[in-house]
């Protein structure tokens, strides 16, 4: 996933092969070079997201296409940035802006609506600063700023003000030592947060950022806090094991997110299911909440939680766990599988635009019920949602709810276009977005089967595009005459996410018989072998020829025969038997044993 914001650009965008994206406030051909009118942006390849922007893009075109297009930003403050002004660094904290397209700024302005805070007004925190001298700093100041570095706080910072604002340089590096918050913001409102890398530490903390200090009724819609390019890590950084239940928590109402990766390591140092551990991505309490690119990866029960009513997001990415050692550890109450994006069954209002969920499981096969739960309410819905297997083992069931379709195994997608009050619209729907039961991985010409006396079961559990399928659930699979010798017979029939059925005939034949004696003298040969389990009989089979060329044969219920011999030189002969059965009018051999060769 990736974001861009704010930004003018030339010529054109190109995406490449990025999967998930989001556009906001950004302007395309801006030289107005007519090679690049209707063409001056290249999509992301499965999830883009275009809001307030100014591209070739003026509407969605799901499902043929992958961009979802919202014409106007609905309510953004740009990132606060530092500026060299009447010989003072200041820094510039833009306006809360409503329904905007296209950049803040013009060309040689840094923009209108903003306030200034002189650097009398901020603290400059350095890497050595422990949280006591940095909050003792900032009581009397505006703003903080984070200088480059990694900042380790036994104690969280506090920020009690309306309107402070803390602004990281280099993505400082915020991480707790004794199971603390990293930063702590209480029910204040017009805080402003950017440019930070909250680490979690090897101690459990609650979380590493909260906003408000509770859920409540506190209206600051006149006046949001807003948290620009945030990042969360709970491992990866060193081999120390690091742990953390939820990352981020917002209470407040109103909060605007601007570009937040909230990232469980998949990889690096100190990476495992029961190292770096952590329950939770993000958790909105809080009502009236706007999040834009809000990505979340990896984290061992839910990745997002909305609790709180009339949330919003404009491009989610996220990705289920890769490591989780085995379904019975990761299994919601009353489910299974913990699913991605959560929204509380209490919640009366929601929305979100242009969503992406994957699969990657790769320590073991799991399923997951839904990639979203949430309310079938009116107010309730979401436009343009895909979930993904990206490899590895099992899969998702459905898209949101109950609707929607399966993705299994590597490189398999559905999506959903609309979803309100439970009603979805998918770009395949009924038979047609269930999966065939006899494209699975099994042959459907089945070798003869040997006579055991016992069940014969020759097609093992079903596997498609190589996972492992749930018998009851994907496919049933019945036997029918399958213990005797003669023709058996299998149904497999699809359940679920599979359609239509199979049906398969085999037989089953006595085993391979043995030759124990084959001595030649003058005038015969005599020729003995073993009993074969469930035979009726024997063929015997001779001739001088390696390939049986000119065989002769002969029928019989003894386990022994005797060849009379007609030539008088005494050439080599080559022996074999099988065994069979005569069940109704057909006959069921068994396989031949060695050739003999007697002379």
């Amino acid at each position: 996933g990736g974001f861009m914001a704010d930004s003018k650009i030339g010529t054109f965008v190109s995406c490449g092969s990025q999967q998930q994206w989001l556009s906001r406030n950004i302007v395309t051909n801006a030289n107005n070079d007519p090679r690049y009118e209707k063409w001056n942006y290249q999509a992301a390849v499965w999830n883009n997201v275009l809001v307030g922007s100014k591209t070739q893009h003026t509407a969605s075109d799901w499902p043929k296409g992958t961009s979802t297009v919202v014409t106007d930003t609905p309510k953004i403050a740009e990132k606060p940035y530092l500026a060299y002004e009447d010989d003072d660094y200041k820094i510039i904290v833009p306006a809360v802006k409503e329904n905007t397209q296209g950049v803040s700024w013009e060309d040689y302005e840094l923009g209108r609506d903003y306030r200034a805070i002189p650097s009398r007004s901020y603290y400059v925190a350095k890497p050595t600063d422990t949280a006591d001298e940095i909050n003792t700093a900032i009581a009397d100041k505006k703003a903080l700023i984070f200088s480059p570095g990694i900042y380790n706080l036994d104690k969280p910072i506090q920020i009690n003000q309306d309107n402070f604002v803390v602004l990281g340089l280099g993505y400082a590096t915020l991480k707790p030592t004794e199971g603390n918050e990293c930063m702590h913001v209480d029910n204040v409102k017009g805080v402003r947060l950017a440019g930070l890398l909250f680490d979690a530490g090897r101690k459990k903390s609650p979380d590493l950022l909260t906003v408000g200090n509770d859920k409540n009724s506190n209206d600051f819609s006149d006046n949001p806090t807003v948290i620009s390019d945030c990042f969360f890590r709970v491992g990866g950084a060193d081999d120390a094991n690091c742990q953390v239940e939820n990352c981020v928590e917002i209470n407040q109402n109103d909060v605007i997110t601007d570009n937040f990766w909230v990232w469980r390591a998949d990889h690096g140092h100190g990476v495992g299911w029961y190292k770096n551990t952590a329950d939770n991505g993000v958790t909105f309490n809080g009502d009236n909440i706007t999040a834009y690119g809000l990505m979340v990866e990896h984290f061992q029960k839910y990745q997002t939680i909305w609790n709180g009513t009339n949330g919003r997001t404009y491009m989610y990415q996220s990705e289920l766990p890769y490591d989780i050692p085995s379904q019975k550890v990761w299994n919601a109450p009353g489910s299974y599988g913990y699913t991605d994006y959560y929204v509380n069954p209490n919640v009366d209002a929601h929305e979100g635009y242009g969503i992406g969920i994957y699969s990657c499981y790769q320590a073991a096969q799991c399923w997951l019920k839904s990639a979203i739960e949430c309310p079938k309410k009116p107010g309730v819905k979401f436009e343009n949602v895909c979930t993904y297997s990206l490899v590895g083992n099992g899969g998702i069931d459905k898209v949101i709810n109950d609707a929607g379709y399966a993705v299994i195994g590597s490189s398999d997608m559905a999506k959903i276009m609309s979803y309100q009050n439970g009603v979805a619209k998918a770009d395949k729907e009924g038979d047609a977005a269930k999966k065939i039961i006899w494209s699975c991985d099994y042959d459907s010409w089945i070798d003869n089967q040997t006579y055991t006396g016992k069940e014969v079961k020759p097609i093992g559990p079903l596997k498609y595009n190589g996972v492992l399928l749930r018998p009851g659930v994907d496919y049933t699979m019945t036997y029918k005459n399958n213990v005797k010798i003669g023709k058996g017979a299998v149904y497999i029939k699809g359940l679920g996410n599979f359609k239509e059925s199979d049906y398969i005939t085999f037989k089953i034949v006595p085993g391979k018989a043995k030759i124990t004696k084959a001595k030649g003298s003058k005038k015969k040969i005599k020729v003995k072998w073993k009993k074969v389990k469930g035979a009726g009989g024997y063929e015997v089979q001779w001739s001088k020829k390696k390939s049986f060329k000119g065989k002769k044969v002969k029928i019989i219920k003894k386990l022994k025969y005797t060849i009379k011999r007609k030539d008088k030189k005494r050439k080599k002969y080559y022996v074999r038997v099988r065994a069979y059965k005569k069940v109704g009018k057909k006959y069921y051999y068994g396989k031949f044993s060695k050739k003999k060769k007697v002379k």
